[in-house]
């Protein structure tokens, strides 16, 4: 097999594709994580003499910048797909998964929230606003 037969990109939006619970899961929208993980080893394991393949969960970084726990959480799962999608479709005596990450954040939670308070949206409640003077 010719280096020319395994040469490939898949682009999926003009930008930052989208964060997980906001991806279009139609035929017309972004393929998962899972499902470009799960592509790209169909394609790069009829090289005889091996491949690398680095798959990478960047939205979660994003979401961490923006403090948005539903996002971070969401995307870290499908993260979490993609790598057991790599490790049904590879064995483990030929094959080296890595997962790692680049550098960490930490969520952060502001104020003195009550015990119960869903920390994966908005309460729906019209919250009081004391000003100080």
């Amino acid at each position: 097999m010719s280096k020319r037969d395994i040469s490939f990109s898949g682009l999926f939006n003009y930008g930052h594709m989208a964060y997980e619970v906001d991806r279009d899961k139609g035929p017309d929208g972004e393929p998962s994580l899972a499902d470009m993980t799960r592509k790209a080893i169909e394609i790069l394991r009829k090289n005889n003499r091996g491949y690398f393949l680095m798959v990478e969960g960047g939205r979660i970084d994003h979401s961490h910048h923006f403090n948005n726990a539903h996002r971070a959480l969401t995307d870290t799962l499908a993260l979490e797909d993609a790598v057991n999608v790599a490790l049904d479709m590879t064995r483990s005596d030929d094959t080296l998964i890595v997962v790692t990450s680049d550098h960490s954040h930490v969520f952060a939670f502001g104020g003195n929230p009550k015990r119960g308070n869903p920390i994966l949206g908005k309460l729906g409640k019209r919250l009081k606003i004391v000003e100080y003077l």
